[in-house]
């Protein structure tokens, strides 16, 4: 198989499909390397260590903390 277009006619088409769409990738890449890089990271408000169930938790305190109205002891 050569370098350019394949031989056999039927994927010729595809082949075509492929290096526009390459092409298309290409560009986008190119633009989005120039200018300043902003980092879409998210970055959570809250620590997820107490965001989630650990098993050291207590269980009953867990649940206490997420009742309505909320517990003055706890």
């Amino acid at each position: 198989m050569s370098a350019g277009l394949p031989s056999v006619g039927i994927w010729t088409p595809y082949y075509r499909t492929v290096l526009a769409s390459q092409g298309r990738r290409r560009i986008v890449y190119d633009a989005l390397r120039r200018g300043t890089y902003t980092s879409w990271d998210f970055l959570p408000f809250e620590p997820a260590s107490r965001r989630y169930m650990r098993n050291d938790m207590d269980l009953n305190i867990v649940e206490a903390s997420q009742r309505y109205p909320k517990d003055p002891t706890s």
